[in-house]
C-alpha cells in the first residue's frame, strides 16, 4: 500500500510540473500573438482555396530526404573522427547522448570542411555528391557501433501513460518545425541571411565576401550545411534546393532534445525527470 502511494506520488508532481509549463507557454502565446489567433477564421476560409497537394510537395519530400542524409553523414564523420579520442564511460553512460555528441562532432566538421571547400572555389554539384559519397560511407562505418551500443544499453523501464504523452508532446513542436523548416522562406533573417548568403556563394562559387552583405562574413556554421543540402536539392528544383536547406538546420534541434535527454540520464537523472527537461526546451 505504502509502495503504491509513493508511486503515485512520483507521478503526480511530473503531472503537475508539466500542467504548470503548458499554461505558462498558453499565456505568453496568446500575450503576444492575440492578432494572429484572431485570424484563424479566415485561415480555414482559405483552405479550399487550392489543391491540397501541389507541385511543392515533391519539392518538399526530395528536401527532407536530402537533409536526412546529410545529416546521417554528419553521424558517420563524427563516429569517425570519436574513434581516435579515448574517454572513459561512468556508470550511468548514456548511448543517447554518445549518438548526439558523435553527430555535434560531425556536424561541426562538415561546417569547416565546407568553409575550406568554399576557399578553394568548390561550391558546386560534384563536390556535394563527392562529400555525400563520403558521408554515406562513414555512416555505414558507424552503423556498427549503434548495433554495438544496443547489446550494452541496459534495459529501459517499462513506459507508463505519462512518459508516452510527454513523447508526444514532445513530438509535436519537432513536428510542427519540421514542417515550417520545409515551407518557403518567409523570415527576414532568412531573406537577408540565412538563405541569401548561402545562394550567394553558390552564384559565385565560392564563400567569398558578397558585395553588399555584411552578414557574409558570418556565414561559417550552419550556413555551410545549407549550401551543401542547396547544391544537393538544386538538381531537382529550386525548391527542392530550399527545402533541404531549410530542414538541414531543422535537424539541429532534435539533436539538442536528445543531447539534454542523455546528459540528464548521464548525470543519474530518472527518465520521467529527463523527458520533463527536454520537454521543457522542446516548447520554448
Amino acid at each position: 500500500m505504502a509502495k503504491t502511494q509513493i508511486q503515485d506520488g512520483n507521478n503526480t508532481v511530473p503531472a503537475l510540473l508539466i500542467a504548470v509549463w503548458a499554461i505558462v507557454l498558453l499565456i505568453a502565446f496568446f500575450a503576444n500573438r492575440g492578432e494572429d489567433v484572431g485570424r484563424i477564421g479566415s485561415l480555414f476560409a482559405n483552405l479550399g482555396g487550392g489543391p491540397i497537394i501541389g507541385s511543392g510537395i515533391f519539392g518538399s519530400l526530395v528536401g527532407a530526404v536530402v537533409a536526412s542524409l546529410i545529416a546521417a553523414s554528419w553521424f558517420g564523420l563524427g563516429s569517425l573522427i570519436t574513434k581516435f579520442v579515448v574517454a572513459s564511460r561512468s556508470a550511468h553512460h548514456s548511448h543517447v547522448l554518445e549518438l548526439a555528441i558523435k553527430t555535434a562532432i560531425g556536424a561541426a566538421a562538415w561546417s569547416l570542411i565546407w568553409f575550406v571547400l568554399g576557399i578553394f572555389g568548390l561550391y558546386n554539384g560534384l563536390s556535394a555528391i563527392v562529400a555525400l559519397i563520403f558521408g554515406f560511407v562513414t555512416t555505414l562505418l558507424g552503423l556498427r557501433r549503434l548495433r554495438e551500443a544496443k547489446d550494452e544499453s541496459r534495459v529501459p523501464e517499462r513506459a507508463n501513460i505519462l512518459d508516452r504523452a510527454m513523447l508526444l508532446l514532445v513530438a509535436i513542436p519537432l513536428l510542427l518545425a519540421f514542417v515550417a523548416s520545409l515551407a518557403p522562406p518567409t523570415a527576414k533573417d532568412t531573406l537577408l541571411y540565412h538563405f541569401a548568403v548561402p545562394k550567394a556563394f553558390i552564384a559565385q562559387g565560392s564563400n567569398a565576401f558578397v558585395e553588399g552583405n555584411s552578414a557574409s562574413y558570418l556565414a561559417l556554421g550552419t550556413e555551410m550545411h545549407t549550401v551543401w543540402a542547396m547544391l544537393l536539392g538544386s538538381f531537382f528544383t529550386q525548391r527542392a534546393g530550399e527545402a533541404a536547406g531549410g530542414a538541414i538546420i531543422w535537424f539541429f534541434f532534435p539533436i539538442l532534445l536528445v543531447a539534454i535527454f542523455g546528459f540528464a540520464r548521464e548525470i543519474g537523472v530518472e527518465r520521467r525527470w529527463a523527458m520533463i527537461a527536454m520537454l521543457m526546451f522542446a516548447s520554448v
